[in-house]
């Protein structure tokens, strides 16, 4: 079959494009671990997709590009797989409460990175999935990022980011990147791994106290990961609204789709 040949969305050359994960595979087959005919539920506001088994992904990107974001993908995986980085103890004499993760040797530039570049490939996706993702002029801005094009400074989509409790059941769930507000400042909620990371998509500077908390970690190398329980999460209610709507549609709540 011949490949087929368009702009890749990068590197913007015509060429054979491959077929490129929105979120990398690898997320999907950890959703797999020990239960391998579940897949993943994929789940918006309006539906809940049961036994996502590869993902989404479609043609964007030429074999050269594709190469450049995996190295981005590669390190995003460890992380999340808690394959590096090490937890700290105490941070500047203060030590770290149980609640909250502190990750030190970091590569954090690879990491905000990969957030970047699944956030934008988010962005330039026709994948219903993804619809509610529109970075704007930011998206032009991630792929000068991504190309090395400009400098990836402080005040570029930095990120807050929190793990659920309920880490082993969260990791089965991939719920849609959805916009939200931290105050006036818009960001977009992106849910990895049993993780939720929060990026600020907006011009104006973040305020006290999150500046200040942003600054002094990103200078130390080090990454804040919060504690947050998923059944008190915005992410479980979306499950449960779902559910009531399904119900009073006389509908299943779930779709299956094992593509």
């Amino acid at each position: 079959m011949a490949k087929q040949v368009e702009k890749c969305r990068l590197c913007d050359l015509v060429c054979p494009l491959c077929e490129s994960h929105i979120i990398p595979k690898a997320f999907f087959r950890d959703a797999m671990v020990g239960e391998p005919a579940c897949g993943l539920n994929m789940i918006t506001p309006e539906r809940i997709e049961v036994g996502k088994m590869a993902g989404e992904y479609e043609r964007l990107l030429c074999r050269g590009c594709e190469e450049i974001v995996g190295r981005y993908d590669d390190y995003g995986i460890r992380f999340f797989r808690r394959q590096v980085g090490e937890r700290l103890i105490a941070f500047n004499g203060d030590v770290v409460p149980d609640d909250i993760d502190l990750i030190g040797k970091v590569d954090l530039r690879l990491l905000r990175l990969f957030i970047i570049s699944v956030l934008w490939r988010a962005s330039i996706s026709s994948r219903p999935f993804f619809d509610k993702v529109d970075l704007g002029p930011f998206e032009l801005v991630a792929k000068q990022i991504i190309r090395d094009e400009i400098t990836l400074s402080d005040n570029l989509f930095p990120f807050f980011m929190n793990r659920y409790a309920e880490t082993d059941q969260a990791k089965r769930m991939l719920f849609n990147p959805l916009p939200t507000r931290m105050g006036p400042l818009r960001f977009f909620n992106v849910n990895i791994g049993g993780f939720n990371v929060a990026v600020k998509v907006d011009q104006r500077d973040l305020r006290y106290p999150h500046d200040f908390i942003w600054k002094t970690l990103t200078e130390a190398g080090v990454v804040l990961v919060y504690e947050k329980r998923l059944l008190d999460s915005e992410e479980y209610a979306t499950i449960q609204q779902v559910a009531r709507m399904a119900r009073a549609n006389s509908q299943k709540p779930v779709q299956r789709n094992v593509r």
